[in-house]
């Protein structure tokens, strides 16, 4: 089965409880011979650099670099 899996961050890497969970989910799911592409944002270009470690646990990973709103 194909699975699009949306989530509000990166779920990579699984370094706290907001990301260990869909990470797992994640992973299940592929495990499980699931085809899984995780559509997602990162707030900076280092988020999105280091959430392409997730590759590995899925089919594709879907990221956009949307930076976080200037503090006034």
């Amino acid at each position: 089965m194909r699975v699009l899996f949306v989530c509000h961050r990166l779920p990579f890497p699984p370094s706290r409880g907001g990301k260990i969970r869909p990470f797992n989910i994640i992973r299940h799911l592929t495990e499980n011979g699931h085809a899984v592409t995780v559509a997602s944002i990162a707030r900076s270009d280092q988020e999105a650099e280091e959430g392409r470690g997730l590759q590995d646990f899925c089919a594709e990973v879907l990221c956009d670099v949307i930076p976080a709103p200037l503090a006034t």
